[in-house]
């Protein structure tokens, strides 16, 4: 039996925060995801495409696109911006493909967005570093708070 950070457990995958998460446990975690966390996960990575006109009042959760005229602000522009099951239902009538919505895309949209884009091509989608992605991410979030703090112009 194979030791894993990342084990089933009742609701999901449990991590434990004390050994590094290797890409075979990421990838795991990946195919236990559902299809409709597989298209928060690609649409939180802004990676799906953008919405036709005549794509409203065909999609469940789209409106007829002349719900829009009194305000085009409010009219999504992409499949990043619907719910989830507007995705799904564009994947089961075959305006997306059920690939883009699959393992190897979130692998590549995570390799791509993480890594310089000159190392690109030398990396390997099927190997994520899930925990290396993660390290960075909470680096650029530190260092956004840590250039925000003391910029409120709010006075008590």
């Amino acid at each position: 039996m194979k030791h894993s950070a990342s084990v089933p457990g009742e609701g999901g995958y449990i991590f434990s925060p004390a050994r590094k998460e290797t890409p075979g446990d990421f990838n795991d975690f990946l195919y236990s995801c559902t299809l409709e966390e597989r298209v928060q996960m690609l649409q939180a990575l802004k990676e799906l495409p953008g919405l036709k006109d005549d794509y409203f009042g065909r999609l469940k959760g789209l409106p007829p696109i002349e719900s829009f005229s009194s305000d085009k602000s409010l009219k999504p522009s992409s499949f990043n911006e619907v719910s989830p099951e507007t995705v799904i239902d564009a994947m089961e009538k075959g305006i997306i493909s059920n690939v883009a919505l699959g393992v190897p895309a979130i692998r590549k949209a995570l390799v791509w967005r993480a890594y310089n884009k000159s190392t690109y091509l030398l990396r390997s989608d099927d190997k994520v570093d899930y925990h290396d992605i993660v390290q960075w991410v909470a680096k650029k979030i530190e260092s956004r708070c840590r250039a925000c703090e003391g910029t409120s112009h709010i006075r008590a």
